[in-house]
């Protein structure tokens, strides 16, 4: 079967075969979507999320990262504002 498999790859553009592949990556995970978006714990993660929205709306915003290199950079500058981060109980960070 992999000389087919192989075969068809030759013949096929490179593009075309990505997009094959991602087609059928989003085919096999649409039957988890359910789930997925009605898991209590994605209900409550939507909720929290409304309600902030727009709650900070014309006020400068600083989104942080996370990784290694944040022990690298000073905060001060950012000390004061109210700002999104992904890993907030890394240390270093106000």
């Amino acid at each position: 079967m992999s000389n087919t498999r192989d075969q068809i790859k030759a013949a096929l553009p490179a593009s075309l075969l990505g997009a094959m592949r991602d087609t059928r990556d989003a085919l096999q995970r649409t039957g988890q979507a359910a789930g997925a978006a009605l898991h209590p714990w994605r209900r409550e993660t939507v909720k929290r999320l409304t309600a902030l929205k727009d709650s900070h709306k014309g006020e400068r915003c600083f989104i942080m990262g996370n990784g290694p290199s944040l022990k690298k950079h000073r905060f001060e500058p950012v000390e004061e504002r109210i700002y999104p981060g992904y890993k907030p109980h890394l240390p270093g960070l106000p």
